[in-house]
């Protein structure tokens, strides 16, 4: 099965609100943020960090792609 990504580049705050961006970078898999905890937070134009076990990174973790992956194929 093939899927359609969408690359969106924000370019200020303003596009930053309109999209619910959180920082850069950002996935969201079907309109929701891959980090279920961060998806209510308020829009951010800036950079953005991911927790992986102890430690931070800028990168989002492959467990959180996957993650947000199975909770969509569950949802269909």
């Amino acid at each position: 099965m093939k899927e359609e990504i969408e690359l969106i580049e924000i370019d200020s705050e303003g596009e930053a609100k309109k999209y619910e961006f959180l920082g850069s970078p950002s996935i969201k898999i079907n309109g929701k943020d891959i980090e279920k905890e961060k998806r209510d937070y308020p829009p951010l134009f800036g950079c953005r960090i991911y927790r992986n076990g102890e430690n931070y990174t800028g990168v989002p973790p492959k467990y959180l792609i996957l993650e947000a992956i199975e909770e969509e194929i569950k949802l269909k």
